[in-house]
């Protein structure tokens, strides 16, 4: 069966969460469903043009031992590196460097410094867990491993915790940065231009009418409620949760 369309690959979510080479990719398995999450909550439109713009690698080859010139690609464990100059080393070798995903360049900076990792943090959180346990016949049974230790309980929270954190580091960041981009044209999917006519004026809150106090109407900021991606970012960011995610 034909795996559905993604902007992040298997292999990428290993390469780019920093996690050790050796993770079987293979076990990352619910990808489209994170992005979806991802286009339903904040990219919008966005998440198809960046999907319609990706490269076409589908013709690289593979790495082999040879020699190689400056903007070769080639598929290295799953991952495509393009030359930056002439050579012979393997693209481990800082003669080569991650081959970009879009044809636009400003989609592929935000891919590199924001999207990409924070995608791969999402899938590896995902996966942690099950690969510290498995069901089995027998019920739920947990991995000795085979030449090391299996970790605690408590090592195992402590890794969520941090990858957690870094995920949060991520969203906020991915978010300051989309945010700075209202004017650009290739982000023109994701932003709204002026007021959806919404009664909160674009704030994201109502002052609604709650109870009487000595005589006094008391008023409390209310989430409007409207659908639109600007009224429900603002509302989300101001009550401290992330529009991503």
């Amino acid at each position: 069966m034909k795996r559905p369309a993604t902007l992040i690959e298997p292999k990428e979510v290993v390469f780019l969460s920093g996690i050790n080479q050796d993770f079987p990719p293979c076990s990352i398995v619910e990808i489209k469903q994170i992005e979806l999450s991802e286009k339903r909550n904040c990219l919008k439109d966005l998440y198809d043009a960046l999907l319609a713009d990706k490269q076409d690698y589908s013709g690289t080859a593979s790495w082999s031992a040879g020699s190689y010139t400056a903007e070769q690609v080639v598929e290295y464990k799953g991952v495509y590196y393009q030359a930056t100059v002439n050579t012979s080393n393997a693209p481990s070798h800082p003669d080569w460097e991650y081959a970009d995903k879009f044809n636009e360049a400003e989609y592929n900076d935000l891919w590199t410094g924001f999207l990409g990792p924070y995608l791969a943090l999402i899938a590896l959180r995902q996966v942690i867990p099950m690969s510290a346990t498995k069901v089995s016949s027998q019920g739920i049974v947990k991995q000795k491993g085979d030449d090391f230790d299996a970790a605690s309980d408590r090592e195992v929270k402590l890794l969520m915790s941090a990858v957690d954190a870094k995920i949060s580091l991520y969203q906020k960041n991915l978010l300051e940065e989309l945010d700075g981009k209202e004017e650009n044209d290739l982000f023109a999917g994701y932003f709204e231009s002026g007021s959806c006519g919404c009664s909160c004026n674009g704030t994201g809150y109502l002052d609604l009418p709650k109870y009487e106090a000595d005589g006094h109407v008391c008023y409390v900021k209310t989430p409007c409620g409207c659908s639109c991606n600007a009224c429900r970012g603002k509302a989300k960011r101001n009550l401290n949760v992330y529009a991503v995610g």
